[in-house]
């Protein structure tokens, strides 16, 4: 089966009487047989459903396991994420994605696996902010002020803004081209200039351009909003991974 432009192998449920997942290996024949399941590749034999088999592992080579779900409570209100909770036996990794009025206009964020916390065998993490690079919102970013002065890895900037701090990204305010990172900064009051050293250049501005800066949008971004979101969880294990149930913590947009 090929669906946007990706093959996929199919499973029917007699059951339901419906497709129910969609799988990435690709065998040259299956067949079932007493409740097991077998398939051929490239002349060789392999039986899925074993407890004696790697799970996640097909043909030799290792998949992800990936569930994906819809966050659509009162559907006509816009909603900030504020937390995400697992019932399982292992965290997993989520992207998300919230939509303000269709699939093509949303903000996206993601929790790594790493990030949750167990509290009571459940799963917690607090949801990251827009991590989106092109989005510029009034958490992030600040102005700076224009360059008077530009050496090979440091700049020169008439005033100053108490929000500069390492780590941050320069761009020119003209067209929103990148800098470079900020590797330390010093504000001289007497004349009013602050030297921005760059431990990354990109592309140095020009005498008179606007600056402006940035700060790590997952965490210092807007907050996830939107009237739906959507989360695409994976995991890569070869041992069982049981997931029970995925709950979503929202509240009432009131910006």
């Amino acid at each position: 089966m090929s669906c946007n432009n990706q093959d996929y192998t199919v499973s029917f449920d007699e059951q339901v009487k419906g497709w129910t997942s969609f799988h990435s290996y690709f065998p040259d024949f299956m067949l079932g047989l007493n409740n097991d399941l077998f398939t051929f590749k490239d002349g060789n034999l392999y039986m899925h459903n074993s407890e004696n088999s790697n799970r996640n592992t097909f043909y030799g080579v290792s998949f992800p396991s990936k569930v994906s779900l819809m966050v659509n409570q009162e559907p006509s209100t816009i909603k900030e994420l504020q937390a995400v909770s697992l019932e399982g036996s292992k965290p997993w990794d989520v992207k998300l994605e919230a939509y303000v009025n269709d699939r093509k206009n949303f903000i996206k964020s993601s929790i790594n696996g790493s990030e949750f916390v167990e509290k009571e065998g459940q799963w917690f993490a607090y949801a990251r902010r827009n991590e989106d690079p092109t989005h510029n919102n009034s958490k992030s970013t600040y102005g700076l002020g224009e360059t008077s002065n530009i050496g090979t890895t440091s700049i020169q900037i008439n005033g100053q803004n108490s929000s500069l701090t390492t780590g941050d990204i320069l761009y020119k305010g003209s067209d929103l081209s990148e800098i470079g990172t900020v590797n330390s900064h010093i504000y001289d009051s007497e004349i009013g200039l602050t030297t921005v050293n760059l431990n990354s250049v990109v592309a140095l501005p020009s005498i008179g351009d606007f600056i402006i800066g940035k700060k790590d949008p997952r965490v210092e971004g807007a907050n996830l909003r939107g009237y739906t979101m959507r989360m695409d969880l994976e995991v890569t294990s070869d041992d069982m991974v049981e997931l029970y149930a995925t709950n979503a913590e929202v509240m009432k947009s009131f910006t």
